[in-house]
């Protein structure tokens, strides 16, 4: 069966997809753990799938559109939409969407030619964009004007939509708990995964593109830059980074584990360990725009991303709801890695100007943690030849690869942030808001792929805290640190026990739960749906009433009223706590915590009761959720106590009493 139906696959993903049958079939028959062969499986599917660089078409050779722009695309409305492509040095291009007036521009030396065309309200009506040189004209048809989305991060966001009917009793578990819970999905109406899958024979104007990963592209994709950004403008987290650099990056990674497992090099260590590289000329796609359809959001099993698999889940269903409920058309850009950490989406420029651990002016000192890609790969590969597209913003999936780092991930995600912003407002010659808006997830659990609960706890929790930019900043996002964010969590959508999993129960299966509350903050942060709830809720201060600890949210966030679904999740402190945020509870010093039992609580309260344990000393210290996989169908339920009325909960975090 799977020889007939791989004649039907395009060349280019047949090797790829008979790799990845063959490492599952390996596994299953001799008896080896996923886990065991997924490093082997995701050289594999690289080695058959990622072209190398004198495979692309060479620039310059023809007269053409970059690979991002095909038949069926969304472009960016309401700001100019920046098209590029390639062309013989010193050519004149004419560029004519639908029927506009022509925009005219030159290729550059690098064979590069950009245009702006004129802003466009959202419009479901297709037009045609061309272009025309030395008599030459090409073409793109079924155009579509709305909002354009990156979705980026590791295997939590290449998780496709069929991957959740890996196990399909599990599945219809959760579509059974969550079926009419209001902050689990659109209306407060659960689509399982084939529903979710199917919604798309009715959806035309959601248009998909992925981009094939890019582990070994050791150098950054060419692509004209052409507005600088200098330090000391007024947008956020710009002043991170250097100058505007040129267009061609000196950008190569190390090519042996030991370096990469080091502590990041400075410069002329790079030097040292590089091999010869040949710079590829564009992006590389794995599917082209394409109207969504059952077909190709419901393609086939994913963790990686851009090998051959379906659409990405939590970028799929996000879409679909901002398109029911904004009601523009809705361009989706998947761009991920499985594996990945956040260095490996950061330029190696950057890194090494603010990240290396001894280079002292850095700004974000540490080690760069080893995963399934390399430091600086995926950006040359799978985000630079996408800096020249007009976007409305981005959404983030990942973290995971980077477990047990806190403020460190702080840093390099901000410095990821602040370095895209930067690129895409160059790129696009201002035309890209370079505060555009970037919605990320809270990450959900670790212990079922890499032991006991009780040994990722400590681990999970602190790169959840980084996440949001710390509990200084409320544990939540948007805030004052990154206030053109929004976020949503996962850390409470534990997968049922004994599920059959897809390469490890780190993949949850409720991305409805994970996009909606996405979509819900993109509702009200960034299309201004102001009297929404989009957050669960926010701790505003926690007091003392006698013995007891009383913990009050903040105004709004609690929406209809506070909810418990259980007791659980509440410790307190009164000796040994730390400081009371998260760095310190890493370094063995906040030994004092103990479970507490809610009392009771009121519409924006939870007062809880301190254990005996702590014999009568005043309570210091209140952490909530520190588990690395609570969830609603063990038992007993270790479902998090507190959600709001419309369904949210509120997020990890660990406060003062008196000090909030």
């Amino acid at each position: 069966v799977f020889v007939f139906l791989l004649c039907f696959l395009p060349l280019n993903m047949r090797s790829c997809t008979a790799v990845l049958v063959a490492v599952l079939v390996t596994a299953v028959v001799t008896g080896t753990p996923a886990t065991d062969s997924l490093t082997d499986m995701y050289a594999k599917i690289e080695a058959a799938q990622d072209p190398a660089p004198a495979a692309l078409a060479p620039r310059g050779a023809q007269f053409r559109f970059a690979y991002i722009y095909s038949d069926g695309m969304v472009l960016q409305r309401d700001r100019p939409a920046s098209v590029w492509g390639w062309g013989p040095p010193n050519s004149t291009v004419s560029v004519v969407v639908g029927t506009d007036a022509p925009v005219t521009a030159v290729a550059n030396a690098d064979e590069q030619w950009r245009v702006s065309l004129a802003p466009h309200a959202a419009s479901a009506s297709a037009t045609t964009l061309t272009a025309t040189s030395a008599g030459v004209t090409i073409s793109v048809t079924d155009i579509l004007f709305g909002d354009v989305w990156l979705c980026s991060g590791q295997s939590n966001m290449a998780f496709s939509m069929p991957t959740m009917n890996n196990d399909k009793p599990k599945e219809d578990m959760i579509a059974k708990a969550y079926a009419t819970d209001p902050g689990a999905s659109i209306d407060g109406v659960y689509m399982n995964a084939t529903e979710g899958i199917n919604a798309a024979a009715n959806l035309p104007n959601i248009r998909l593109l992925t981009v094939g990963n890019r582990k070994t592209c050791a150098a950054p994709v060419a692509v004209p830059l052409h507005r600088a950004i200098h330090l000391g403008e007024s947008h956020s987290g710009l002043a991170l980074l250097t100058p505007s650099r040129s267009v061609q990056l000196a950008s190569v990674c190390p090519v042996s584990s030991a370096v990469q497992a080091r502590s990041l090099p400075l410069p002329d260590e790079w030097t040292t360990h590089t091999h010869a590289v040949t710079t590829a000329q564009d992006a590389n796609i794995a599917h082209k725009w394409a109207q969504a359809s059952p077909a190709n959001v419901g393609l086939g099993l994913d963790v990686m991303g851009g090998i051959g698999g379906g659409y990405s889940a939590t970028c799929w269903l996000y879409g679909m709801e901002l398109n029911k409920k904004v009601g523009v058309p809705i361009g989706l850009i998947h761009s991920s890695y499985g594996g990945s950490a956040v260095e490996d989406w950061i330029s190696n420029e950057t890194l090494n100007a603010n990240g290396g651990a001894t280079n002292p002016a850095n700004l974000c000192p540490g080690p760069v943690r080893p995963s399934m890609g390399l430091p600086s790969q995926q950006y040359n590969g799978q985000i630079r030849p996408l800096v020249n597209m007009t976007l409305k913003g981005a959404i983030w999936y990942q973290g995971e690869s980077n477990s047990g780092q806190n403020e460190l991930y702080s840093c390099r995600f901000e410095m990821m942030m602040a370095e895209w912003r930067k690129l895409w407002y160059e790129g696009t010659n201002g035309a890209t808001d370079p505060d555009f808006p970037i919605g990320f997830v809270q990450i959900g659990p670790l212990g079922q792929i890499r032991g006991p609960e009780s040994t990722e706890s400590e681990n999970t929790f602190a790169v959840r805290i980084g996440q949001t930019g710390g509990m200084e900043h409320g544990g939540t996002a948007p805030n004052t640190r990154w206030p053109h964010t929004f976020m949503s969590t996962g850390y409470d959508l534990m997968n049922p026990p004994n599920t059959t999993c897809f390469w490890g129960c780190v993949h949850i299966f409720n991305k409805q739960a994970v996009a909606h509350r996405l979509a819900l903050a993109a509702r009200h942060t960034v299309y201004n749906e102001t009297a929404l709830v989009y957050l669960g809720p926010v701790v505003d201060s926690v007091s003392l009433a006698g013995a007891a600890v009383v913990i009050h949210y903040a105004g709004g966030t609690e929406g209809g009223g506070l909810k418990l679904r259980s007791g659980y999740g509440f410790e307190v402190c009164a000796a040994n706590c730390g400081d009371g945020f998260a760095a310190n509870l890493l370094n063995g010093s906040a030994t004092g915590f103990a479970p507490a039992s809610v009392a009771s609580s009121t519409s924006n309260t939870v007062t809880i009761t301190p254990p005996t344990s702590l014999g009568g000393k005043p309570v210091l210290t209140v952490r909530y959720a520190f588990d690395d996989s609570p969830s609603l169908f063990f038992t007993p339920s270790t479902q998090p106590a507190v959600y709001n009325a419309e369904g949210l909960p509120a997020n990890p975090g660990v406060w003062n009493v008196s000090a909030v």
